[in-house]
């Protein structure tokens, strides 16, 4: 057994997967030879929001979040700065490893951008025109010259008049492109060649970028890359085949935590369970067995800690929040924290009857209703507090007269219903042993018998059937005697 665990725990590191995933980043100064910026607020959606540092960096919690889902940034600001990246923030995603999730924030002082766009449009324009009065003095000379006709002089100067117009467009887009470029990160052949086209010689820079073999570099790196996207998919094959296994060990000592549990070896399905916990902790049923045994055991706290995870919808479905709403009132009511204890009830009430607002005729919204509203009875009732007793029962009753037919006939497949039956039996027929009125008291008794008709296989079923027959066989009894007497 001892083996078994230490081999599990040898792999645990690789099969894990974190619940809440931290991003960190750092806000740097555009063109500043990569210095820092403090005091920056940093917002994301969905993370608790934070504050650069003196050294520029900066740390994200984005709780119960899983890898690939999209970061979205709501504020990031500082008094008499700007954004320079925008776009390149506005498509981030949460990366699959630590290294892969990093965010890299671009500030500049307020209106750097615009005042670099102006002197960046400007020299592209310079060169624009020149080259456009250059292709003109070109075809006036062919003019001249007689190589083309007057018509065909036209018809080529409408043509480089629209191509002039485009570029005008092309170079509003080029101007806020180098404006929002960072040299701190560009390499030195970039820098050489920007610095070029800054002075205006743009052929030297063109020229200078040319003879860096750019292409041949690129279908190197264009191989490179079909290299890793191999050995990527070869990585996602394995982690399916582990991510497969890992379902298949937990199964498999899921089932041995049960084993052991059903021969009272409590220590060793304490530690089976905690190791399933640190496996995988997102199967709900699983997770909910695990609470349970430790509710049992006394281990009140660590119960705590699995039940508000679904009270706090980590599973969104409405069963497993209210199933959680539903054991955490139990788990308090046994401690006789009877405040907390109604406000999870009420809470598990309030959920289902909600719900059948919607559909009310849903067979297992009525169940999860009838036991909240037996739950806040038996509450009730325990605090003899009879008037909310009464009236919480009465309207268990109610709703279980709405379950249909083929939900109650199948009941013995369905443990949540099964359980539900029995408990509406025993709270009507406790019910009806603390009143006086012998007309409410039978029907009490008629609500008993007819809840435990649907559960006949239910293993105290029929001790309860005895102690409803004894009862009203006293209540016949009593009656009896009482009219003779008249």
């Amino acid at each position: 057994m001892r083996k078994i665990i230490a081999t599990i725990l040898g792999i645990l590191p690789l099969l894990i997967s974190a619940q809440d995933i931290q991003v960190l980043g750092i806000v740097r100064e555009l063109n500043s030879d990569k210095r820092p910026i403090a005091n920056v607020r940093v917002v994301f959606e969905d993370a608790v929001p934070t504050i650069s540092g003196t050294d520029g960096r900066f740390e994200l919690l984005f709780p119960r979040t899983k890898s690939g889902y999209p970061m979205i940034p709501k504020e990031i600001s500082k008094r008499g700065f700007e954004i320079v990246n925008t776009k390149e923030l506005q498509s981030l995603r949460l990366g699959s490893s630590k290294e892969s999730r990093f965010i890299d924030i671009i500030m500049a002082p307020q209106g750097t951008i615009d005042s670099l766009k102006v002197v960046y449009y400007n020299i592209s324009l310079k060169a624009l025109e020149e080259g456009y009065s250059k292709q003109i003095r070109g075809l006036e000379k062919q003019l001249d010259s007689q190589e083309i006709t007057r018509t065909q002089y036209e018809e080529e100067l409408k043509e480089e008049e629209k191509r002039f117009q485009r570029q005008l467009i092309y170079l509003r887009d080029l101007a806020e492109k180098f404006a929002r470029t960072n040299f701190d990160d560009v390499s030195q052949l970039y820098k050489e060649a920007f610095d070029l086209f800054k002075a205006g010689k743009i052929e030297e820079a063109i020229k200078k970028l040319e003879d860096a073999k750019l292409l041949e570099q690129a279908d190197s790196l264009i191989a490179e890359r079909d290299r890793i996207k191999k050995a990527k998919e070869y990585l996602e094959k394995w982690a399916r085949e582990v991510f497969e296994q890992k379902n298949k060990d937990i199964k498999a000592l899921f089932l041995l935590a049960q084993m052991y549990e059903s021969q009272n070896a409590h220590d060793t399905t304490a530690q089976l369970y905690t190791l399933i916990l640190q496996y995988d902790s997102t199967n709900p049923p699983h997770l909910m067995h695990i609470a349970q045994y430790f509710q049992k055991q006394n281990q009140s706290d660590r119960a705590i800690e699995i039940y508000q995870r679904f009270v706090q919808g980590e599973f969104p479905e409405h069963k497993w929040i209210g199933e959680g709403e539903y054991q955490l009132g139990i788990l308090y009511q046994s401690q006789k924290q009877f405040p907390k204890a109604l406000s999870f009830f009420k809470a598990y009430a309030s959920r289902f009857d909600s719900l059948l607002r919607y559909s009310p005729n849903a067979s297992m919204y009525l169940v999860h209703s009838c036991r909240a509203q037996l739950a806040l009875s038996h509450m009730y009732m325990a605090n003899k507090d009879v008037t909310n007793a009464s009236s919480s029962l009465q309207q268990a009753n109610q709703v279980f007269a709405k379950i249909d037919a083929y939900t109650l006939a199948h009941s013995q497949t369905n443990s949540l219903l099964t359980h539900t039956c029995f408990q509406l039996a025993e709270i009507n027929l406790a019910y009806a042993r603390q009143i006086e009125d012998t007309a409410k008291c039978e029907r009490y008794i008629e609500q008993c018998t007819k809840a435990l008709s649907h559960i006949p296989h239910h293993p105290s079923a029929k001790e309860l059937q005895q102690s409803t027959k004894a009862f009203k066989e006293s209540l016949d009894a009593a009656h009896s005697g009482g009219e003779g007497k008249e």
